[in-house]
């Protein structure tokens, strides 16, 4: 048996939030505002010192530097610790359960991970 947490659109804000304890800590989307690269920094700093075993995170639409893969996000994203998997249209299977993270949404506004409702945001579900 595997105690999962999940978490998602803290904004910024992931030092205020009272994360109970479990096996595996997911964090679904929406890690900054803008993708501003403290608060992402930040964040990376912050889930590595959870306690759990394993954690997993995904892009939401409010975190553009991961669609744009900056230099620094590709540099963040490569230097992560074993344990810890950031999930773009991939899986990674752990103790036996498979989990899939992508970012995708359709089209609002001006946000990060935008398609059009059809075929090609189809093809990434």
């Amino acid at each position: 048996m595997m105690n999962i947490v999940h978490i998602s659109d803290t904004h910024g804000f992931h030092r205020k939030v009272k994360v109970p304890f479990g096996d595996l800590l997911i964090h679904s989307g929406d890690i900054s505002n803008r993708g501003e690269q403290y608060q992402v920094e930040d964040f990376i700093d912050w889930f590595i010192n959870q306690p759990h075993r394993y954690k997993i995170f995904i892009a939401g639409n409010h975190d553009k530097s991961f669609e744009y893969k900056g230099t620094w996000v590709s540099y963040a994203i490569s230097k992560l610790p074993k344990k810890i998997h950031y999930l773009e249209d991939s899986e990674i299977v752990i103790d036996g359960i498979k989990f899939y993270g992508s970012p995708w949404q359709p089209e609002f506004f001006n946000w990060a991970f935008n398609l059009s409702r059809g075929q090609e945001l189809k093809e990434k579900w």
